[in-house]
């Protein structure tokens, strides 16, 4: 399965099969994982797996989950970060990796946050102290599908569409046309500065319009797509809008998310490069309410 229709059938699941995931398909996942390509290497990266989901539930609910309340699954992963630079987008980038792995194999999954009951939650875990919890994963088969465009199902006030609504399938022909609700290229690009919008026929002489057509499918907090690029020669610069409404835990693991799509896809498309996210300057007269996730070098 190519990786633009793996995106295109990503989606977060609330209701799964009672039925257990095989531990070999576990097994493949989690491993294939420990020498996966990252943002930055030098952050300590821990993935842990849950067998037994229903003895997680019984613990962990009414600690994390929206309001309190965990989604049941036969299974969970957790995931755990160093604290350094840079760690919530290498979290974010590498977290939904496996989200697409576990896509790609017919698995559902839906991230979890995990901000309250913090000490409570890596007590239960037998996380190391000097580690943090990003989010934790449900993992399963799917009882039915259901689309739906948010990251996170989230503690307390309601952060996402996820538990309310659905989007409707998305439209696979190639369009620079909103779909989905979704912002159309030229509403994200702009040329060598902030405010100087690129138009579709500029990005297709580079050969990178594909790539955000499909990165706009990457998941937001509301569908807000807070997402801006600036193109300038050989580099691609991430800017994301600031909003109180989202803590900036979740901002930032979601560059990290925006950036894994965009690279996934230009990759595919046979143009090299990789993302620095530290480091990158503001040379492009982006506004104080945006701060910049990373840049692209091609």
């Amino acid at each position: 399965m190519g990786i633009n229709k793996i995106i295109k059938e990503r989606r977060s699941v609330r209701e799964y099969k009672s039925k257990k995931v095989e531990e070999n398909v576990i097994n493949d996942l989690l491993n294939d994982f420990t020498n996966k390509k990252r943002l930055t290497d030098d952050i300590k990266i821990n993935f842990g797996f849950i067998q037994d989901g229903k003895g997680l539930y019984e613990k962990l609910d009414g600690l994390v989950g929206y309001y309190g309340k965990l989604i049941k699954a036969p299974h969970y992963i957790y995931i755990t970060s160093e604290v350094k630079d840079g760690y919530l987008e290498n979290a974010g980038y590498i977290g939904e990796k496996l989200v697409l792995e576990a896509t790609k194999l017919g698995l559902g999954t839906c991230w979890i946050e995990v901000s309250k009951n913090m000490d409570k939650v890596k007590e239960i875990l037998s996380i190391e102290k000097d580690q943090e919890i990003i989010g934790l994963f449900t993992i399963g088969y799917p009882k039915k599908e259901r689309k739906v465009g948010g990251v996170y199902d989230t503690e307390g006030k309601s952060l996402s569409p996820l538990t309310e609504f659905g989007y409707s399938n998305i439209d696979v022909k190639y369009t620079d046309a909103p779909i989905s609700g979704r912002k159309s290229i030229e509403d994200i690009t702009y040329l060598n500065n902030w405010g100087q919008k690129a138009t579709v026929e500029e990005l297709e002489d580079r050969g990178i319009a594909e790539s955000f057509y499909y990165m706009r499918l990457a998941p937001s907090w509301g569908n807000r797509q807070p997402w801006k690029f600036i193109i300038r020669g050989e580099k691609i610069v991430l800017a994301v809008c600031k909003d109180e409404m989202v803590s900036e835990k979740i901002a930032k693991i979601e560059a990290g998310i925006a950036m894994l799509y965009f690279e996934l896809m230009i990759h595919e498309s046979g143009i090299p490069g990789k993302w620095v996210i530290r480091n990158c300057d503001n040379e492009y007269n982006i506004p104080e309410n945006y701060f910049i996730a990373g840049c692209y070098k091609i």
